[in-house]
């Protein structure tokens, strides 16, 4: 039947769009950004995102009505090697990078910072 066959071509497709959008935006800066920054950069590549979409959103209709939907299409394709282009330069690859080392650094860190001890006092007082 054809109405499967579209239900499924469309639940691929929701599937392939959702994944590309949720691995840039949620996954790949929780990993290429160091353990000092990291969630203040990771805010921030969710900015940008918004702000792409935004940006394309507004300029989508000025542009298809000025230009065609062709112009749309290469536009849209330059713009993706051009993120192809920045991360292959600016990302370093996973099998480069040691995220077990920034713990590590992390987790020196920590432990340099002078602490105030803690009294032992029990948990329940017998009143």
């Amino acid at each position: 039947d054809n109405n499967i066959l579209n239900f499924i071509l469309t639940c691929f497709m929701i599937f392939a769009i959702n994944w590309g959008c949720n691995v840039a935006t949620y996954v790949l800066p929780t990993e290429c950004f160091p353990v000092e920054v990291r969630s203040s950069f990771y805010g921030l590549s969710a900015a940008c995102g918004k702000v792409g979409a935004f940006l394309g959103g507004y300029f989508f209709k000025m542009i298809a009505d000025a230009y065609g939907y062709s112009a749309i299409y290469a536009i849209c394709g330059i713009l993706s090697i051009g993120g192809i282009g920045i991360a292959a330069g600016y990302i370093t690859p996973y099998w480069e990078a040691s995220l077990c080392g920034e713990a590590k650094e992390a987790d020196t860190y920590r432990r340099s910072i002078p602490r105030k001890e803690a009294k032992e006092e029990p948990m329940y007082s017998a009143a």
